[in-house]
């Protein structure tokens, strides 16, 4: 599997398979930008990014990828659940505006 970055493909695939497990979102009609979790592990995601609109998130599970970066973040601002374990991060930086955050995994 190629490195890949987070994009639209990948948050819908999420979705899909969100609701095939027969897991319930608020609304069925949710749009991206009104999800309050998302979880991308093992996706072989190189960088944090195309996350700016997602401001609703409260919980973001990017474990068990490739991030060497911790970046991309600060308009999560009501994440309160975050789990970037299992990835090649050598410097926690750019959790700042996180404010909110109260679990944060770094494994």
């Amino acid at each position: 599997m190629q490195p890949t970055a987070i994009c639209e493909d990948l948050i819908e695939s999420y979705m899909i398979e969100y609701k095939r497990e027969e897991k319930v979102f608020d609304r069925p009609d949710m749009q991206t930008w009104d999800l309050t979790h998302l979880s991308l592990s093992y996706k072989n995601i190189l960088e944090i990014d195309n996350l700016g609109g997602m401001e609703n998130l409260t919980k973001l599970q990017l474990d068990n990828n490739i991030i060497t970066k911790i970046s991309g973040l600060e308009g999560l601002v009501n994440l309160t659940w975050l789990d970037l374990s299992f990835n090649l991060i050598s410097k926690i930086e750019g959790l700042e505006t996180l404010t909110k955050l109260q679990d944060l995994t770094l494994f």
